[in-house]
């Protein structure tokens, strides 16, 4: 059994959540501070959300461990890639939006697509062209970021249970 403690917390909607911690001293970590540690959580939260949804962690290719395992790591792996040429674009894109209204970022998801038609391409004929190529399509794949903004989202399509490629050889 693990000993627990829970903190309820007020969202500025006026929303109460609950949350729970291993951090019982509640002198050294009072309640007032989860509010603002909860928040910095969503970087983690979001890079969960980008191997679930982007890359499509839940969909194995096989159902053995070792591909379950190879599946996972090698998604791991494109997703800090990914991370790191949208890093690296991030400069450029920097320079091009410097007087617009909001900061730009790249788009995630369209550097995942370019990068997984070009990945091979670059590991077999790492040229310098290729790269900056593929760089420079990547600081042209932006999105606008808007802080603050909350909605409720739009689901266009449902969620998938399992993996909707695999079939039964039976």
């Amino acid at each position: 059994m693990v000993p627990l403690r829970l903190i309820k917390v007020i969202l500025d909607s006026g929303e109460i959540e609950v949350l729970a911690t291993s951090l019982l001293d509640g002198e050294r970590y009072p309640a007032t501070l989860f509010k603002a540690l909860y928040h910095l959580r969503w970087g983690v939260e979001t890079d969960y959300r980008q191997l679930k949804q982007s890359h499509e962690l839940q969909n194995f290719s096989g159902r053995t461990p070792q591909a379950v395992q190879q599946d996972f790591y090698s998604q791991v792996l494109l997703n800090n890639l990914a991370s790191l040429f949208c890093a690296s674009a991030q400069a450029t894109v920097d320079q091009r939006h410097a007087g617009s209204k909001h900061p730009w970022k790249v788009n995630y998801t369209q550097a995942l697509s370019r990068l997984k038609n070009t990945l091979v391409v670059l590991l077999i004929n790492p040229l310098q062209d290729s790269l900056c190529t593929l760089l420079q399509k990547l600081a042209r794949s932006t999105v606008a970021i808007r802080p603050g903004r909350s909605f409720p989202r739009k689901h266009r399509r449902p969620g998938t249970r399992g993996c909707e490629g695999y079939k039964r050889t039976m």
